[in-house]
């Protein structure tokens, strides 16, 4: 047992030599032994380090990666106690990292070594989620022709369509045919005919499943105004089990740009993101710059990696000094190198995809310089925002909410929600719940994103910040996931589909106070971010700043009315029973999903083959 780490424990002698190396302290749990003493166990490590509860402070305080000069200086400024003993607080910073609880950048980086790696999963395709949009998927795949024949990956290509108009299903089947042809790649029309006869399919050999299999996939008939692109991703998961593949959506537009900011690292904090504004979408669409190698390609070299093979491997994935500063290893999970990229994600530029206003008033100066340069670009931003939301640096996080792009489908991937918006956020909760290893990388790349037309937005100006109840289940799955302890992907399935039925057992008033506490949460933490954005304006914009006024005094209002907790899609005049209601049809459908997800994905994957079309 390391014993009696304390200020006194360093007799006097020379100061040590300046160090430049960064040092963080471990993670690990502390149990008082009374008389200002504490027994601090590293995680995942057996030996006992006995110190006072004063060292036991500076180790906490000494979480982000910084030198040992910086760390003495913030120690003694929080620890007024301190001031003046600044040559024992670094004589027992340096016996601190004689024991290894402060480790330096080096030694950790050298923790990211590759080790045996497992073969990557074979690649299904590129799929692409259509529906009723013939122009919209003509336009991409005119764009993917030209990928083709710029780097000749001969990838398959399978439009998924989701069309409810048969016109356009005829329509989407020639365009693909004649995409095919021209590349001499192969391609896979997934019908909804040829849809309804997968699931059939699973049905019969899942007959208990058969009509939460439907939900999932299909249109569920006593909810078909709510559904989504959720059964399309669904569909794809199972059409891909056991593989890697990449999914795009038909308003979507090649090449992937890198962005105009992109610097090289892997980034483990929001440092990385940098949303730009534009002053109309064309512009948008063309920022950023293309690069000389295949990004499709790039991507899926992380696809399922470990960040060990990926840290200082794969070109532009640089960890090092730079990268870790500042950071807390023991307060970032993602940071470790046995974390497994399931997927990566794409920024999007040109029009935005979200639902909401908010986001245009949170931006820093220089996000929002390009939708605010004048009262003319800031009218028509309002009603067509111009962006590019994505990072300028390869982010590894936890959760996101775009997309995903590449997705390793070789271990069981979870369904999403069928019904609204959002289950892209609902899918990547989920994945990080079933799996405690999964990570996400934000690749620094912009895929297009050009709507089919003009969407009236003004309006939201005067409306509360009203998400999907998709966002409220991943916040959810995300709580849900943290508390989990099992390693079987399964188990914690089914664990999260129990706490689903306990929280939609509950009445209509306790379910209706739930959902009431989520909107409070969201509306409050846009009020807090809104407040801030204007307060460190520096002669903003009156227009700019009067509609930002706005939506805080229409946020702030709900705070403190009892209204009805409706969510995007909901109907408008739905009471608070219809709002209970309709939360537990969605989550029960989950929760059911949930639980007959991993052996659909078991049958799906010994059939994906054929399914694929080889």
């Amino acid at each position: 047992m390391e014993y009696q780490v304390d200020l006194g424990s360093f007799g006097a002698g020379p100061a040590p030599a300046a160090d430049a190396r960064l040092y963080a302290s471990v993670d690990g749990r502390a149990s008082a032994l009374g008389n200002g003493e504490v027994v601090f166990h590293e995680a995942g490590q057996g030996t006992p380090h006995v110190m006072t509860q004063q060292v036991l402070q500076a180790l906490d305080l000494a979480r982000p990666f910084q030198t040992l000069e910086e760390h003495v200086a913030r120690i003694v400024a929080a620890l007024p106690a301190l001031r003046g003993q600044e040559t024992a607080v670094r004589r027992v910073l340096t016996g601190l990292v004689r024991r290894n609880l402060l480790i330096d950048d080096a030694a950790f980086v050298s923790r990211f070594a590759p080790g045996a790696q497992e073969p990557p999963a074979p690649f299904a395709g590129v799929f692409v989620r259509a529906c009723d949009r013939p122009a919209q998927l003509q336009a991409l795949l005119a764009t993917l022709l030209e990928y083709e024949g710029r780097y000749a990956p001969g990838h398959r290509y399978l439009v998924v369509d989701d069309s409810v108009r048969q016109g356009s299903v005829a329509e989407h089947g020639r365009l693909l045919a004649e995409f095919g042809a021209r590349c001499g790649v192969q391609t896979v029309h997934v019908t909804p005919e040829r849809r309804s006869a997968l699931v059939r399919e699973l049905a019969g050999e899942l007959p208990e499943h058969a009509g939460v299999l439907r939900a999932l996939v299909e249109r569920d008939p006593d909810y078909a105004g709510r559904r989504g692109g959720g059964t399309g991703k669904n569909l794809i998961t199972l059409l891909a089990a056991g593989h890697r593949y990449a999914l795009l959506d038909d308003d979507f537009l090649f090449p992937l740009r890198q962005h105009p900011e992109y610097r090289p690292g892997l980034r483990f904090d929001t440092s990385a993101w940098a949303t730009r504004t534009f002053d109309e979408v064309e512009t948008a669409l063309q920022a950023g710059t293309e690069v000389d190698f295949d990004p499709v390609a790039r991507q899926l070299q992380l696809c399922g990696s470990r960040l060990g093979a990926i840290a200082n491997r794969v070109d532009g994935c640089v960890l090092g000094r730079e990268q870790l500063r500042g950071l807390p290893p023991s307060r970032t999970p993602q940071l470790a190198p046995g974390r497994r990229v399931v997927a990566t994600i794409n920024g999007h530029r040109g029009d935005v995809g979200a639902s909401g206003a908010g986001w245009m008033f949170v931006l820093d100066a220089a996000a929002r310089a390009g939708m605010t340069g004048s009262r003319a670009d800031y009218l028509a931003a309002i009603e067509r925002p111009a962006v590019w939301h994505g990072a300028g640096a390869w982010q590894v996080v936890r959760h996101a909410n775009f997309t995903p792009f590449c997705v390793d489908n070789s271990r069981l991937m979870p369904c999403t929600s069928s019904f609204g918006r959002s289950e892209d956020a609902l899918f990547a909760a989920l994945t990080s719940a079933l799996w405690d290893d999964a990570v996400l990388v934000n690749a620094p790349f912009g895929v297009g994103h050009r709507q089919e037309g003009r969407r009236e937005r003004s309006g939201l100006l005067t409306q509360p910040e009203t998400p999907d109840i998709n966002l409220c289940l991943a916040e959810f799955a995300r709580h849900a996931g943290d508390g989990l302890r099992a390693r079987d992907p399964r188990r914690r399935a089914a664990a999260i589909a129990a706490g689903l039925r306990d929280l939609a057992g509950d009445d209509d008033a306790g379910l209706a106070l739930y959902l009431r506490e989520y909107l409070a949460y969201l509306r409050g933490s846009l009020v807090e971010a809104l407040q801030q954005t204007l307060g460190a304006a520096k002669d903003p914009p009156i227009y700019w700043a009067a509609d930002l006024r706005t939506l805080v005094e229409v946020n702030g209002r709900t705070l403190v009315e009892r209204g009805v907790p409706r969510f995007a899609g909901w109907d408008s005049q739905v009471d608070e029973a219809g709002c209970a209601a309709a939360f537990r049809h969605e989550a029960g459908v989950l929760a059911a999903g949930l639980d007959a997800w991993p052996e659909a994905w078991q049958v799906a994957l010994a059939r994906s083959g054929r399914w694929l079309g080889t």
